[in-house]
């Protein structure tokens, strides 16, 4: 396996045509990637497309040589960026994401507060707490799954405001709101449950 940083192989691969360079890069990305555009997408289909599309126009960006290692710019945003635009451009904007109706501001800040030390987690077992979270986060508006997305992979507010293109003062409003429509999200199938 080739090693180097990601920055180090990508210049390779686009300065040398070294395709054990490209590999390498694909090798430690492509499960996070594929993780993040399914968080986005919800349909597999959709992910395996965004995907592929971003790893072609990468090898595109390679070959014209315009990719360029920025400081403070990590590869794995300039990959993520790419399927984020591709996924946004293709799928968002022709088929509007799936929303339940929202809740008012006023009662996400509500049910933040209530209750904020319930072991919500606790009360769901592991095996039903993925599905119930993806159910969660697709009821979520595009933007506020996009930023609870980013978060989950580990990306930072400045990596994050970034790639969306929205202030840190929006993202951090997006990932507030996000969080606490989960919050209400997970309180009522827990009640749903112990009822049933």
């Amino acid at each position: 396996m080739t090693s180097g940083n990601d920055a180090t192989l990508m210049l390779r691969f686009q300065e040398e045509g070294d395709y054990s360079a490209f590999e390498a890069l694909y090798q430690r990305h492509r499960d996070a990637l594929f993780a993040f555009v399914m968080s986005l997408a919800g349909h597999r289909a959709i992910a395996e497309d965004v995907s592929q599309h971003a790893w072609l126009r990468l090898i595109d960006v390679a070959r014209r040589g315009s990719y360029a290692a920025r400081s403070g710019v990590a590869f794995q945003t300039y990959l993520f960026t790419l399927a984020r635009n591709h996924f946004v451009d293709q799928y968002r904007r022709k088929f509007d994401a799936v929303r339940t109706d929202s809740l008012d501001e006023t009662q996400i800040e509500e049910r933040a507060h209530d209750d904020a030390h319930e072991d919500l987690i606790g009360r769901l077992d592991a095996s039903q707490l993925a599905g119930e979270l993806r159910e969660a986060l697709n009821t979520l508006p595009f933007e506020q799954r996009e930023v609870i997305t980013l978060w989950a992979c580990g990306f930072d507010l400045e990596a994050m405001s970034a790639m969306t293109g929205a202030p840190p003062d929006t993202v951090l409003s997006r990932k507030k709101y996000a969080l606490g429509r989960l919050r209400h999200a997970l309180r009522r199938l827990i009640r749903e449950r112990e009822e049933s």
